[in-house]
């Protein structure tokens, strides 16, 4: 009889590169990681095999039969996950549109940069900080994976609790206290 972890499902979040060192690879992973704040090069690998897999869905759709039921299906849900997180917009032919998304619509899309576009914090590293600290909130909800996907209706809900903008009052106040009296 096969054991428990026969029947569990086992799926790889990211593969690695077949060719570990290759210098231009490892130069292009480094300046996204740099632009976008990443934490290391696994992040990009994650985003890599979740842009692969939209794509494969896609163009699995595609060569189906375009009338079968499953094949309507995949494609209405492939591009309404794309319209829902505004990686494309809608146009005549969206199964090329779905071809051309790049990592940096799926990069752009994070929360952690989010923060960053908004003026919430200074850099993409501080957004990440604020964001693991647990100060960012969407919908009233807290929100500490700087790798959250924004979607279009959400991208008005995001705010900063109030706890850090005491926070600052009071160690400006501090700063102008020690200045007065040392």
């Amino acid at each position: 009889m096969p054991s428990v972890s026969f029947y569990k499902k086992h799926r790889k979040m990211w593969y690695k590169p077949l060719i570990p060192n290759e210098r231009l690879r490892c130069v292009s992973e480094l300046m996204t990681i740099s632009l976008y704040g990443l934490k290391n090069k696994r992040e990009i690998w994650k985003n890599q095999l979740f842009l692969s897999r939209i794509k494969r869905v896609a163009g699995m759709s595609t060569l189906q039969n375009q009338y079968s039921k499953d094949s309507r299906i995949k494609r209405y849900s492939v591009i309404w996950f794309c319209f829902k997180f505004n990686i494309i917009k809608f146009n005549d032919d969206t199964r090329n549109l779905i071809a051309g998304i790049n990592l940096a619509d799926v990069l752009n899309r994070r929360l952690q940069s989010f923060i960053c576009k908004l003026g919430c914090a200074r850099s993409m590293h501080e957004s990440r900080m604020l964001i693991m600290h647990r100060y960012i909130k969407i919908r009233d909800q807290i929100v500490n994976k700087p790798g959250f996907l924004v979607k279009v209706e959400n991208e008005k809900y995001i705010s900063i609790m109030i706890l850090l903008k005491k926070r600052f009052i009071r160690e400006t106040m501090n700063k102008k206290m020690k200045k007065r009296y040392f």
